[in-house]
């Protein structure tokens, strides 16, 4: 059947060059070696002549020491062209096969080298799965025509949901901050920066429960500091439930007893996985990717980049490891359409002072893959009671710049609103 299908439109192509372009048929499809090398006669006629008919692309034969094809050519029975789409898809379809075929056996060999991690041979692939399923792609022509239309119809719809309140993939559920932050969207990589003792990982947490409990979307968290309970106590602590001193304590009331059961009932529910533990990129990669295919992953943050092992040694400079870190999640982001928020530490530089993209550790390949970047400021970094901390979004790739005013309850590791939002 598929040596059919590149017979019968490669006499398409032969009678009607113009079919090339306007199905994106490329000589990778054809797998018959006589085939192949007519097709690439063809474009080579294309290229030489303003004509591609059979002369010419006979002559390119010639040239090409190739004589013994003119029979093969002129045995190519010209049909209509109406149904040159289909034999492209099915050509397209056996191409794409063909690599997935490839990929798993090179797989199975790659299974026989003990010199690399299961996690890191689960990720290669993956990676070369999901390469293998692009394969042969319908050719896209990106003018006015074919992208105005679905580019209004996107607009329409974000019209229409914010209307309607439908929840968005990514929230804090604090309105200033979401207002200045302005929507997520899959494939970008939003930085959540502060010192020790600003809330960063609580502000990620509270994004991650509000996303997760009250939105419905699926996230997953990847901490790599705290125990899988540890993360628990303060996703149940934001609730207001109990503090967390008293939920690792064990001093809860009935009462507060009560309403913890309550939290955990919501927290049951929603569609959210936690990761602990030390981690290597690979390990958390191949994780991210096995929750999108599993669960529909729409969130995924990792707490904190500075922890993930790259696996190239400590002979490697700190910053190149992290660009490497950086520049791996965020094109997994772009590759699976998911958000990627990252827990980022600031340089001492920071302590006492309005920080700046600056002092942001090992800045240089996190800031330039971030979509949005924010960094939190407060002077009293060791009060446990409710404090004020600056959000400053000091990147916004899609919308302006600001700072917002938060305030933070350290006993329930959670931020509530203040009044106060500026520009930057």
């Amino acid at each position: 059947m598929s040596n059919d299908c590149e017979r019968t439109l490669l006499a398409q192509v032969l009678h009607s060059p113009a079919l090339i372009d306007h199905h994106g048929i490329t000589e990778s499809l054809f797998i018959t070696p006589e085939y192949r090398v007519v097709f690439g006669a063809i474009e080579s006629a294309r290229n030489e002549f303003e004509v591609a008919d059979t002369v010419a692309v006979g002559d390119i034969l010639q040239r090409k020491g190739r004589s013994d094809l003119l029979a093969t050519m002129a045995g190519l029975e010209y049909v209509s062209t109406a149904n040159a789409g289909y034999y492209v898809g099915q050509l397209r379809e056996r191409l794409r096969r063909k690599s997935l075929i490839q990929s798993l056996q090179q797989g199975m060999d790659a299974l026989k080298d003990h010199t690399k991690s299961s996690a890191e041979l689960a990720d290669s692939i993956m990676s070369a799965i999901t390469s293998s399923i692009q394969q042969a792609q319908e050719p896209e022509t990106p003018t006015m025509k074919n992208i105005i239309i679905p580019y209004t119809e996107t607009v329409a719809l974000r019209v229409k949901e914010r209307r309607d309140g439908v929840r968005k993939l990514a929230e804090f559920g604090l309105p200033s901050l979401d207002r200045v932050v302005n929507e997520m969207r899959p494939g970008e990589v939003v930085v959540i920066a502060g010192r020790p003792g600003t809330g960063k990982t609580a502000l990620a947490l509270q994004l991650f429960r509000y996303s997760s409990v009250y939105n419905k979307k699926p996230a997953a968290f990847f901490s790599l500091e705290m125990r899988r309970d540890e993360v628990l106590d303060r996703l149940v602590a934001q609730s207001g439930a109990a503090t967390v001193s008293a939920l690792r304590g064990g001093y809860v009331s009935d009462e507060q007893l009560s309403a913890v059961s309550a939290e955990t009932d919501h927290l049951y529910l929603a569609p959210l996985s936690i990761y602990d533990g030390a981690q290597s990129l690979a390990t958390i990669r191949s994780r991210i990717r096995r929750e999108f295919a599993v669960h529909g992953l729409a969130i995924a943050c990792v707490d904190y980049l500075g922890l993930i092992d790259v696996g190239t040694g400590s002979k490697v400079p700190r910053w190149e490891r992290i660009g490497e870190v950086s520049r791996n999640l965020k094109l997994l982001a772009l590759e699976l359409g998911i958000v990627i928020v990252e827990v980022v530490q600031m340089n001492r530089e920071a302590d006492g002072v309005e920080p700046t993209l600056g002092v942001l550790r090992d800045s240089g390949a996190i800031e330039q893959d971030a979509d949005r970047i924010i960094m939190l400021h407060t002077k009293e970094p060791d009060t446990q009671g409710p404090r004020q901390v600056t959000a400053i979004v000091g990147k916004n790739r899609h919308g302006p710049c600001g700072r917002v005013n938060l305030m933070f309850d350290g006993l329930h590791v959670f931020f509530s609103e203040e009044t106060t939002v500026g520009e930057l």
